[in-house]
């Protein structure tokens, strides 16, 4: 049956467009400010008695309203349930940091890529503000890039989806590295205000990583010394991991992925589903897993792109594994 009246459609498709746009401005906004949330600040933080570069470099971690369960960093483990079938969980009891060292070329030198990831149990459901990144097994990468000096140049914050990506540079990096008109003092992620730069004290400095309350978005960044460093009574030690740990985690008397390894979700964490990005992003991103976190690798051998752009046509450019290309892509000139 054709319709009569085509502006009608029209007008229902601009309000489907509009529903759609203003959830996901509002889940992309800044989380209301929680006194009670802020007042309770969980510190995780790796003991760097091991004197290794991944160690010395590990971020503090400091999460809102840390007494909740879907706040607690965890580590990740297998399980099979009464039908044989396997899962992946994260263990809330015992907070582990896992890391990966790299090195990539860029216009200036060799550079080395410490990785870190961390992982929550869930994003929580909530009605206002609205929850779109809701679902389970959920991560964040913290990315801290030395130069041939071992001085953190750079630091780069990623959902382990490929959202909410933030660059802080610090002031040891060279300012023709700098996009073009990078705001010197603060900037803005989604609704998050991150520093502009980051004034470093020496090589002693500590990195310290803020997470919002049930998002886990990062608000705010900013470094210490072990001489002002001072946890407090809400303080965990974190192990420190191997990224290896995650494709071969114990189960029985035989060891699995955290990562589906065939399929159509090969490369994707398991378990890991969001429900409402898929119903308002997937269809206009054109990705049916948008949102679900993912292995971070080569995608030959992982199965997925681990891409920082929801523009289809730029996916593979945005890819964060080939990091001098990533960050040429964003406007990054090391």
């Amino acid at each position: 049956m054709h319709d009569r009246h085509p502006e009608n459609a029209i007008k229902i498709i601009a309000t489907m467009l509009a529903i759609c746009l203003a959830a996901v401005i509002s889940a992309c906004s800044s989380n209301p400010k929680n006194p009670q949330a802020a007042d309770f600040y969980w510190v995780y933080s790796v003991e760097q008695s091991s004197g290794s570069v991944l160690a010395r470099h590990a971020p503090i971690i400091r999460i809102e309203n840390g007494l909740r369960d879907y706040n607690k960093i965890g580590g990740v483990t297998a399980y099979a349930d009464e039908k044989g079938h396997e899962h992946v969980t994260i263990d809330t009891t015992r907070p582990t940091l896992y890391a990966e060292q790299t090195t990539f070329g860029g216009l200036h030198g060799d550079y080395t890529n410490l990785l870190y990831r961390l992982h929550f149990s869930r994003v929580p459901f909530r009605v206002w503000p609205f929850s779109l990144t809701y679902g389970r097994n959920v991560g964040l990468f913290v990315i801290v890039t030395l130069n041939k000096h071992e001085q953190v140049v750079l630091v780069t914050t990623v959902h382990s989806c490929g959202c909410y990506l933030a660059f802080i540079p610090t002031d040891h990096l060279a300012d023709s590295a700098y996009p073009r008109n990078w705001p010197e003092t603060q900037q803005t992620i989604f609704g998050e205000t991150l520093p502009g730069t980051l004034k470093l004290n020496g090589n002693n400095s500590r990195l310290i990583i803020d997470l919002r309350d049930a998002s886990h978005r990062v608000h705010h960044v900013s470094t210490t010394t072990e001489r002002k460093l001072s946890y407090g009574r809400f303080h965990t030690p974190m192990r420190l991991a191997s990224v290896h740990e995650l494709r071969a985690l114990a189960l029985g008397d035989k060891t699995i992925s955290m990562f589906e390894n065939e399929g159509a979700r090969k490369g994707y964490v398991k378990g890991s589903h969001k429900p409402f990005e898929a119903l308002l992003m997937s269809w206009w991103a054109l990705d049916p897993f948008i949102g679900v976190d993912k292995d971070y690798g080569n995608p030959e051998k992982t199965g997925t792109i681990f891409y920082t752009s929801l523009k289809p046509w730029k996916r593979k450019a945005s890819n964060m594994w080939p990091f001098a290309d990533f960050l040429a892509f964003w406007g990054w000139s090391l």
